[in-house]
């Protein structure tokens, strides 16, 4: 699928310029929420320097298929679950290109879903969803030192509700 390849490019090449950029930075712990099918992991696998890798993945076979790709590394936990504002369940919705699934509620009316769905062959009323469950990063990290840590967020719109979930490591 064309668009597929395309959104793979520009993800590398993105993935590739956080990259560049982390990689004189002071962490040793990397956190990566919407880890997807572990592109920005394989990436960062190369920087010895990190000793934790906590990565977070809903979507429960593309986590599967991480268990079997990185089962071989003892530094990378997997996480088959969502992160957000409160611990909870939710429910998520899958996209066609899988990239784009997310927690967040849509507005049926915006142009920008029209054309999204449009580009990854969505239609509305025949997309998936299902319940998962949806931790937050004070509670799972409660007794976790954090000072470290590179975190990346990739939730498709998710962001602000996961770092609501994230307050107190934040400020500490």
């Amino acid at each position: 699928m064309f668009i597929e390849t395309f959104f793979t490019i520009v993800s590398k090449f993105h993935h590739n310029r956080i990259f560049i950029y982390s990689k004189n930075l002071d962490f040793n712990n990397l956190i990566d929420i919407g880890t997807h099918k572990g592109e920005f992991i394989e990436l960062f696998l190369k920087i010895k320097k990190i000793k934790r890798f906590y990565c977070f993945e809903p979507q429960k076979k593309i986590y599967d298929n991480l268990n079997k790709k990185f089962r071989r590394f003892n530094k990378i936990k997997l996480y088959n679950y969502a992160l957000g504002d409160i611990c909870s369940n939710r429910k998520i919705t899958i996209n066609n290109l899988t990239s784009t699934s997310t927690l967040s509620k849509f507005n049926q009316s915006s142009k920008y879903l029209k054309f999204k769905n449009f580009l990854t062959n969505t239609v509305l009323r025949n997309q998936k969803s299902y319940i998962i469950k949806q931790k937050t990063i004070d509670r799972l990290f409660e007794k976790v030192s954090l000072k470290k840590t590179f975190m990346k967020i990739d939730v498709e719109g998710y962001e602000y509700k996961v770092l609501v979930g994230a307050k107190k490591k934040l400020i500490n």
